[in-house]
């Protein structure tokens, strides 16, 4: 008889390892299942796994805070007809540079001026874009309204 509770107490660290273990793997398949759709976002190309993971990351020990898949935030970039972000020659501040070279102009000068220049926005509302070039650094100088190159 007591041969038989040694041997239980014997099993109880072995089936906690393979429960551990299994929950272990569940984990791992999720996080190659994420990282998968990750990888499609940015590539915007199909990827060899399409497994699709649940909605929402394990339960983190701790303080951590709960990701959701396609959470707000990704995939704002607008693909083009072959399903690549807009790739621009220029970035943003040289083309402004190129455009404000002659004379000084006012931001709505400037943002018709790039958008001739055929500088693509990945979003629908450029202005913000705008701003972080004009007023980040090195700033843009600012006279009346009117802006021009940095000196």
């Amino acid at each position: 008889m007591q041969r038989m509770k040694t041997k239980k107490l014997k099993m109880d660290p072995l089936k906690k390892y393979v429960e551990l273990r299994d929950a272990l793997l569940k984990e791992k398949a999720w996080h190659e299942a994420r990282l998968a759709q990750i990888n499609d976002a940015l590539s915007y190309g199909p990827s060899p796994k399409t497994t699709e993971p649940s909605p929402v990351a394990p339960a983190a020990r701790g303080r951590g805070r709960r990701v959701l898949v396609g959470a707000p935030g990704l995939g704002k970039v607008k693909p083009n007809a072959s399903g690549r972000r807009t790739r621009n020659s220029l970035s943003l501040r040289k083309t402004i540079m190129q455009v404000t070279k002659d004379s000084p102009l006012t931001k709505e000068q400037i943002l018709s001026a790039v958008k001739k220049v055929g500088y693509q926005f990945g979003t629908s509302n450029p202005k913000p874009s705008l701003n972080a070039v004009l007023y980040g650094k090195p700033k843009f100088t600012n006279t009346g309204g009117k802006f021009s190159a940095p000196a």
